[in-house]
């Protein structure tokens, strides 16, 4: 598609390389995870290890499920063996394991802040998609947002922006979709329904569904952005020590850092901006700080991130892939990792799902090669992924 990206391809053995360079704070001081990561060397060889084997099992995990679709959870983990991540407490886990509490309190715990919003009480799946950042990831030139424009271009797809699905009615050959779009209220119709956003964020009345769409609610934690101008930080609010600076990146430890996920910051001309995000509200903090801060962007969303709550003790069911025949939920690979290789998994499968189903429906079969996709089966399939997002695409071939 023409995107240049900042990783490289890696030939031989896969390598772990520490995530922890960045400073954390706990509320009362600032932590180098650097030097602390050089002071648990036995804890350190422990998390190259596991998560080394981890991204073995990821891989697997692609390799192993090929070309085919999963239609609940239990599916996608059982390649690879990665069901039972899902079922254990990190805190737990690392403990028996003999990471050192220092270090997973004060270096692994803000780093899983940063990616998911979560600490070591969540599962260990979500505490090993954390480490994994140490494994040669990059990011598309310009921001990961070029990604989604060029699949946009590619898809020949219309979007319509600021449009609220209210509505999805189960027919006798598909789907009536009811939006508000432009303060006035709209309907299509499609042969599949994909949806993306959390079924907790949307409100959709589904009618005429036999059995209903009822799915278990899950938790989550509130993110909160804001885009800072000052002349500098206030260091006196994040240490004591006189001859330590703060650095242009700083993220917070859950439970001890007031809610702050991280802060960056980036010179323009005469200003310092700085992006700070939190779990809670952050406004009345701005000013303590920051040294004569002025906020130039807020922004608030109530489903940031879910908690990873192991599932096993915790009791917690996953929400269904297939909510009814043609009715696709994205969302349920939220319940184990939310970040965009998540996404992937979840689009990839939704697409070969719609295939295999249009195939099957087109022939009688229940018992389709995929190979066999002809390019003359027409399609209208609707794919919204906020309330306030639709997207439309026609003639998938």
């Amino acid at each position: 598609m023409g995107l240049d990206r900042t990783d490289r391809d890696f030939d031989g053995e896969t390598k772990f390389v520490s995530p922890f360079t960045f400073t954390a704070w706990n509320g009362t001081h600032l932590i180098d995870t650097g030097e602390l990561a050089e002071a648990h060397e036995k804890s350190m060889d422990i998390l190259n290890n596991g998560t080394v084997d981890f991204y073995a099992r990821m891989e697997d995990n692609y390799n192993l499920s090929g070309n085919s679709s999963f239609s609940e959870m239990e599916g996608f983990l059982s390649y690879g063996d990665l069901e039972k991540w899902v079922n254990l407490e990190s805190r737990q886990y690392y403990t028996d394991l003999g990471v050192h509490l220092e270090l997973q309190d004060m270096a692994m715990s803000p780093l899983h802040n940063m990616v998911d919003f979560q600490g070591m009480e969540s599962h260990v799946f979500s505490t090993y998609i954390a480490q994994s950042i140490g494994i040669g990831k990059g990011q598309v030139v310009g921001g990961n947002m070029k990604l989604v424009e060029k699949l946009v271009e590619a898809s020949s797809t219309e979007v319509f922006l600021n449009s609220t699905v209210t509505t999805v009615e189960r027919l006798s050959n598909g789907f009536s979709v009811v939006y508000q779009r432009e303060n006035e209220q709209r309907e299509m119709y499609a042969d599949y329904v994909v949806i993306a956003a959390p079924l907790e964020a949307t409100d959709i009345n589904f009618q005429k569904f036999d059995p209903p769409v009822r799915q278990p609610a899950r938790d989550w934690h509130a993110a909160y952005i804001y885009v800072v101008a000052a002349e500098g930080y206030k260091r006196e609010y994040f240490t004591k020590d006189s001859s330590r600076n703060v650095p242009g990146f700083v993220l917070g430890v859950p439970g001890r850092a007031n809610g702050l996920r991280y802060i960056t910051s980036k010179s323009v001309r005469n200003f310092t901006y700085y992006t700070v995000r939190a779990t809670r509200n952050f406004t009345d903090d701005i000013k303590d700080m920051f040294i004569n801060p002025s906020v130039r962007y807020e922004q608030h969303w109530a489903f940031g991130h879910p908690v990873f709550e192991p599932h096993l003790a915790g009791g917690a069911t996953y929400q269904d892939v297939v909510l009814s025949p043609g009715l696709y939920n994205l969302g349920v690979m939220n319940d184990v990792m939310s970040q965009m290789e998540g996404s992937i998994i979840a689009a990839r499968n939704a697409a070969l799902s719609v295939r295999i189903h249009a195939l099957q429906r087109r022939d009688g079969s229940s018992d389709v090669d995929y190979f066999t996709w002809s390019p003359n089966i027409g399609l209208l399939i609707v794919l919204f992924s906020t309330v306030s997002f639709l997207y439309i695409l026609k003639n998938l071939n």
